[in-house]
């Protein structure tokens, strides 16, 4: 099955010789755990004798003693290297999974729940510590020690070999069909669990929200209907098991149904002696109690499998396209050529978008929430390919210059102010780990940030968490300082300005300005007065270009921007209790 492959396909070729040595160590202690059994039915042979051999029992006792100490040591190694196995490989399934995420579009991260990455990469990767560490060592013994005892028994006596069989094959059957029923399961059950996790995430997240607003019941619906599809999972998953499971238990103890009587009545008819007759109730009993090991493991076999599955999924998604190849540019114009996006082939976001962005220029683009601005300022980063078209800069395709070319050619400053849970210094010096101390304190003054910065206890080395009490408008400008210490000779800004307070409206712009200068500007704003002075301003109506030229113009030949301008108009004067006067 794809899904139990997957589980092997995790392992590097290193990990799975490691593996091997397990296995072979494993079977090796199971091996040796069988010996103490004949050393049994040695002694009882012996004692059975007119006259018992004293060296002989020692020697029995002495190969029981030496057998039991093998076992266990062979097992403790057998465990050490699966531990071992587990952690690296799930240590480079993380490492993988954080490059290949890297390495996608970035829209798959944008369109894809926060919980749902985080349940993949922490909680269903730590899940498979389960298989590698403990399933596999646990389940081959637990096959072989029945397997190799089944051999020995019907070297023995066939009859009773037979007889024996039957609760093992009837456990494996039943085993094999539960699996199955397991994995067409697990899909529903992994899915519920990330929609519960996203849902959580969310809802936490919103609490402030929730508690002012006084949030009613019917505010929670979704994360009672992901409670309630998570549970109506479970219980669908242990009604569809639980007869396996009941007759698994019942099969593991009904051996000494088949095996007393008919031994028995073979021991009457002298068709076993005493001693053969205990030792294969010994066997039989024995041979059965590696089996539970298994019963135990199968739950943990079904989900490993299904989330090994999700990850080499993840793992083979397609990766953005990247040529590695710098190319030389001419300019930094940014042009837009008859472009359509779509996220989907129901409808399109952008139809047949051209213009030029010209270089050392600022190009504004407007038009109402949803009218595809900030998804046009996306596809220059390449969050995303177009669907038709092309976007070029310095006269080249983007897609025929390297990634790591593009985003050393860009800036892109937008309304949110992430900033890693590091000093203000380390943030800073993202935008160019290159820089000197001198270079990231002068791009500090000109994001206008420097004096806040410094009267910080620590200064630069104050990390940024919880603790640190920054504004909105000081992480912004921490953000805007990374970006001018980039240098990039393109700058894009979407909605940089939104959420900033008067106060710091005019310190932000001082420090926009200074990220902007001699640069090619793609600007999205909706507060239109930051990009009234704008070289060229694009009017965007439903992911279509309707117009563009500057204010001037367009103030008196475009119907739709002198809307969205008295619309502004209205709203900045605005007072409580009324319009201005």
């Amino acid at each position: 099955m794809n899904e139990l492959s997957a589980l092997v396909d995790l392992l590097n070729k290193k990990n799975k010789l490691l593996m091997l040595a397990s296995i072979i160590t494993c079977i090796l202690s199971v091996a040796f755990g069988i010996i103490p059994y004949f050393g049994v039915f040695g002694i009882v042979s012996e004692f059975l004798k007119d006259y018992s051999e004293p060296t002989v029992l020692f020697k029995y006792v002495i190969a029981i003693t030496i057998a039991i100490i093998l076992k266990h040591l062979l097992h403790g190694t057998s465990t050490k290297i699966s531990h071992r196995v587990a952690y690296q490989t799930l240590g480079e399934t993380r490492k993988k999974m954080f490059k290949k995420i890297s390495s996608l579009p970035m829209g798959y991260v944008k369109t894809t729940a926060s919980g749902e990455i985080k349940t993949m990469i922490m909680d269903h990767t730590e899940q498979l510590e389960t298989f590698y560490a403990h399933n596999i060592p646990e389940v081959i013994s637990g096959l072989v020690i029945p397997i190799c005892m089944e051999i020995a028994v019907f070297n023995l006596n066939r009859r009773v070999g037979f007889i024996t069989l039957i609760p093992v094959a009837l456990f494996f059957i039943s085993s094999a069909i539960m699996i199955v029923v397991q994995i067409r399961k697990i899909d529903d059950y992994n899915n519920s669990v990330a929609d519960l996790n996203a849902n959580t995430i969310e809802y936490t997240h919103g609490m402030k929200e929730l508690k002012i607003f006084a949030a009613d019941d019917a505010t929670y619906d979704n994360f009672s209907k992901s409670i309630r599809n998570y549970s109506e999972m479970i219980i669908q998953w242990f009604k569809s098991c639980l007869g396996y499971v009941a007759f698994n238990h019942a099969d593991l103890t009904a051996n000494l149904v088949f095996l007393f009587p008919l031994g028995g009545l073979m021991f009457l008819n002298q068709g076993l002696t005493a001693a053969s007759f205990i030792m294969f109730l010994f066997m039989g009993l024995a041979m059965l109690i590696p089996l539970e090991k298994i019963a135990d493991n199968l739950d943990y076999i079904g989900v490993n499998a299904s989330v090994a599955k999700k990850i080499v999924d993840l793992l083979n998604e397609e990766e953005l396209p990247d040529t590695g190849v710098e190319k030389s540019l001419k300019g930094y114009d940014i042009k837009f050529d008859n472009v359509d996006f779509s996220y989907n082939q129901d409808s399109k976001i952008l139809d047949n978008v051209t213009f030029t962005a010209k270089e050392k220029t600022v190009t504004a683009l407007v038009g109402v929430s949803g009218s595809g601005k900030s998804t046009l300022a996306s596809l220059i980063y390449r969050f995303w390919d177009v669907s038709q078209g092309q976007i070029s800069m310095g006269g080249i395709p983007l897609k025929e210059m390297s990634l790591s070319q593009l985003m050393n050619s860009t800036s892109f400053v937008t309304q949110g102010n992430f900033l890693f849970k590091k000093t203000i210094r380390e943030n800073i010096m993202l935008g160019n780990q290159g820089a000197t101390e001198e270079e990231m304190i002068e791009a500090s003054k000109s994001a206008v940030c420097h004096d806040f910065i410094s009267k910080l206890p620590h200064g630069y080395d104050t990390i940024v968490d919880k603790e640190t009490k920054l504004s909105g408008g000081e992480k912004q400008r921490i953000t805007i300082a990374r970006a001018i210490l980039k240098k990039a000779p393109v700058v894009i800004l979407d909605e940089a300005t939104a959420y900033i307070d008067p106060d710091n409206e005019d310190l932000l712009q001082k420090a926009l300005a200074k990220l902007s200068e001699n640069k090619t500007v793609l600007v999205i704003a909706h507060r239109l007065s930051s990009i009234k002075n704008a070289d060229s301003i694009i009017v965007l109506e439903n992911g279509k270009v309707i117009t563009q030229g500057t204010h001037e113009v367009l103030i008196q030949d475009c119907k739709a921007y002198q809307s969205m301008w008295d619309a502004f108009n209205q709203s900045d004067n605005w007072k409580m209790g009324g319009s201005a006067s």
